[in-house]
């Protein structure tokens, strides 16, 4: 579970990099800094869900042994 965090933290990191640096969205949007804003914020929520779900995974794992 311990590598997998890890693999959690820097996937997170360079999709947030990623996300912050490109010049243009998916549909051709040039990137102002509230849209940079904006994309940044779902993925945060979204990883804020996943690692939620992996919290709790680890504290039942955790106990069950």
């Amino acid at each position: 579970m311990k590598i997998l965090g890890y693999v959690f933290s820097v996937i997170f990191v360079i999709v947030s990099l990623f996300l912050w640096f490109r010049g243009v969205d998916g549909s051709g949007v040039t990137n102002t800094l509230s849209v940079k804003a904006a994309s940044l914020s779902v993925w945060v929520i979204f990883c804020l869900i996943v690692l939620a779900i992996y919290l709790i995974t680890y504290y039942f794992m955790r106990h069950r042994s």
